[in-house]
């Protein structure tokens, strides 16, 4: 894990979530003020995962992977 956020997201942090296992319920929730694009509810197979990427311009998440 890693420890709490002490700066503000950044145009095109990005947030990459991998799972061993196969996870059939996944809930995604984006912070106050900000849109998830794309967002997954299962990761099908394991050892696989998905990749958001942060654009601050808009306060949205987008998957990339």
């Amino acid at each position: 894990r890693r420890p709490p956020r002490s700066t503000p997201l950044s145009l095109h942090d990005a947030l990459p979530i991998f799972s061993t296992q196969i996870i059939t319920a996944l809930t995604l929730t984006a912070g106050s003020g900000q849109t998830i694009n794309g967002g997954v509810t299962t990761i099908g197979s394991a050892n696989t995962g998905v990749e958001y990427i942060y654009d601050a311009s808009n306060a949205t998440w987008y998957r990339i992977g």
